[in-house]
This record gives C-alpha cells, sequence and structure tokens, in this order.
C-alpha cells in the first residue's frame, strides 16, 4: 500500500538521487540511527538494481517462484534491519512483536477491520515460510507472501465497499466483475520493472506496512509528503473521483510494459497528479514547469555529483519535450510519467 502513496508524490520527488534517499528514509521509518542502516547497506551490498529486481519476484507462485540473487542480496538486508529492530532472531520472524510496533503506527479511528485483516496476513506469511532455513530466503518469501496478500485484500476491500454503497445492479456487478478481470491480466503480464521510489518502501514494509489503508489515511500521506494541506490533497481527490481501485489499477502504468494501453484508472490518477502538480505550481494548464522541479531537486540534494544532476535534467527535459504538443493536461501527466519510466528503465 505504499507504493499508492508514493505513485501521488511522483513529480517532485522521482528523480532524486536513491541511495542517499533509501539510507535517510529507511532510518527514518524503522526508527533507527542512519549508521545502522548504512552498516546493512554496506554489509549486503544492495544497490538499486537489487531492488529493482525484487519486482521479478512478485508472482501469484511466490512460494515456488526460482529466487535471483539480487532479490536474495535484499532478503539478506532486510535480515539485518529487522535483527536490529530485533524483530527476527536466526530464521524466526517475530510476529508479535511485529504488530506491536504496527499497532502504534496505525492511530486512525476505526481501524479495527484492518488491525484484523493485518494480523491475519503477517500470521499467514508467518506460517508459510516457517519450513524454510536459510534467514535471507525466510524474509524474502515474507515480504513475497505480504504483498500478494495485502495486494489482493485492497482490490477485495475496494470492490466490496463498492458494491455495498452502490447496490447490487446488475450493470455495477458487471463492472465489478470487468475491473476483476483486468486485474487478474495485469497480474499475469511481464513485470520487468519498477518505479525506484519504491524500492525505499520495499525496504520498511515487513515492519511499516499498514494493509488495507483508507483513502483518508492515504490523503493525510500524500499532504504529508508533498507538504500541501489535507484540504488542497482533499479537494484534488474529490475533483478527480479517484479510489483505491483506481490507485491499485495505476500499477498497470508501472509493472507493465512502457508501451501498455493507458487504462481509465490511469487517466484518472494521471488528472489527480495533474492537480496536485497546479497546486504546488509545477504546472500550468499543460505546460510542466520543469526548471522549478529542477530547482526543487537541486534544495533536496545540493551534494549530488554533476552527472547524476546531468542525467536527472536530461531525463527532465526529454520528457517535458516529448508532450509539449499535448492539450489534455491528464495526458500530458500520463505521458510525462511513461516517458520518465522508460528512461529510467534504460538507465538500469
Amino acid at each position: 500500500m505504499k507504493q499508492v502513496i508514493f505513485i501521488l508524490s511522483l513529480f517532485t520527488i522521482i528523480i532524486l538521487g536513491f541511495t542517499d534517499d533509501v539510507t535517510n528514509r529507511l532510518a527514518e521509518l524503522l526508527s533507527m540511527s542512519k549508521i545502522d542502516v548504512e552498516i546493512c547497506m554496506n554489509k549486503t551490498s544492495v544497490n538499486i538494481n537489487d531492488l529493482m529486481k525484487l519486482d521479478e519476484l512478485v508472482d501469484d507462485d511466490i512460494m515456488t517462484k526460482d529466487i535471483n540473487d539480487a532479490a536474495l542480496k535484499v532478503g539478506c538486508l532486510f535480515v539485518c534491519l529487522l535483527q536490529k529492530k530485533d524483530i527476527m532472531s536466526g530464521v524466526y520472524i517475530n510476529v508479535e512483536k511485529m504488530k506491536k510496533i504496527l499497532d502504534i503506527k496505525m492511530h486512525s479511528k476505526n481501524m479495527f477491520r484492518y488491525v484484523v485483516m493485518r494480523n491475519r496476513i503477517l500470521d499467514t506469511c508467518a506460517d508459510r515460510v516457517k519450513s524454510k532455513t536459510d534467514e535471507c530466503e525466510v524474509i524474502l518469501l515474507f515480504y513475497l507472501c505480504i504483498n500478494a496478500e495485502v495486494r489482493r485484500k485492497i482490490i477485495e476491500l475496494d470492490f466490496s465497499n463498492a458494491v455495498y454503497k452502490r447496490g447490487m445492479f446488475s450493470e455495477q456487478l458487471n463492472a465489478v466483475r470487468s475491473e476483476r478481470s483486468m486485474f487478474s491480466e495485469r497480474k499475469s503480464k511481464s513485470r520487468k520493472f519498477r518505479i525506484m521510489k519504491q524500492a525505499i518502501f520495499i525496504l520498511c514494509l515487513c515492519i511499516a506496512i499498514t494493509a488495507g489503508l483508507p483513502l483518508e489515511d492515504i490523503i493525510d500521506r500524500v499532504a504529508d509528503e508533498l507538504s500541501m494541506s489535507k484540504t488542497d490533497v482533499q479537494i484534488c481527490f474529490t475533483k478527480t473521483n479517484v479510489n483505491l481501485t483506481d490507485l491499485m489499477m495505476m500499477d498497470e502504468f508501472f509493472y507493465g510494459e512502457v508501451s501498455a494501453e493507458i487504462n481509465k484508472s490511469t487517466l484518472k490518477v494521471s488528472c489527480l497528479l495533474a492537480c496536485l502538480l497546479k497546486k504546488k505550481e509545477l504546472m500550468v494548464n499543460t505546460q510542466i514547469n520543469v526548471e522549478r522541479i529542477k530547482k526543487l531537486i537541486a534544495a533536496k540534494e545540493p551534494t549530488s555529483d554533476p552527472t547524476t544532476i546531468s542525467n536527472k535534467n536530461r531525463i527532465l527535459d526529454t520528457c517535458v519535450d516529448r508532450v509539449k504538443g499535448k492539450t489534455n493536461e491528464c495526458d500530458v501527466v500520463c505521458q510525462f510519467l511513461l516517458c520518465i519510466v522508460e528512461k529510467l528503465k534504460n538507465l538500469e
């Protein structure tokens, strides 16, 4: 669920330098010292490419999927971090301690059903890895299990809420079945890459995930990440009528081929992004203010090396140039994102 939140902040942070960002965010989100995180990163020699390749294992048949070396390295990083948090010892995952940590983080009201669902997912996934003897494989498969279960539950929750609120009319049920089918087809497609930003939150998923976050919580997180008022973010969500299903269906945009057909949910989320960009004064009509984005990046990373800065600026310039002739702001944002995804993939 973390990835959904940070899809929405893509424009202001997607092309930042990720190594320092990963370390800083992990330290913050796991309540660890930056030194401890760096020790684990150095010990396991995990890099951005390793994090990106983890996506190859996000599959229905996660318990029998071949594990590549890069993903196993990330698993070892998980182990190191969790051991420093006293959540893991050898191949044993202290699920009960994990639940307590999550209970502290889950501060919203009326979250009982989500806590129950979350605990069930944690128990299920811990049980599935009991027979494994390699600690890196244990935590990796545990993560993959959580990822699959959370994605499935979120879709189920949103579909059931939609049916409950709108009434069980045949036309609406058919629409739900159609979206289920789309989701199933999407999961079966080749998934060659992820947006790098998600790498940060993959790493803290095991102790920071909140399964089935309500839309209100997502709005709170977006407001915090983009340094915007909750009211402004809420206005954009209301204006574009984006819901949890739309956010999850946006995965087609990120996990599929760059040339994949853009679905209705993707376009809705693109309209949401356009609204947020305008409120951040990063977009006027159909014009993306690329120079302002560059300045924001420079301010966030004053110590970036010249090559990194040059690569980021080149991606921005190329992608903003690619959408110059378009007249629909939602399409502009959507194609701009596709371009960034394509360019980031080519940098691997």
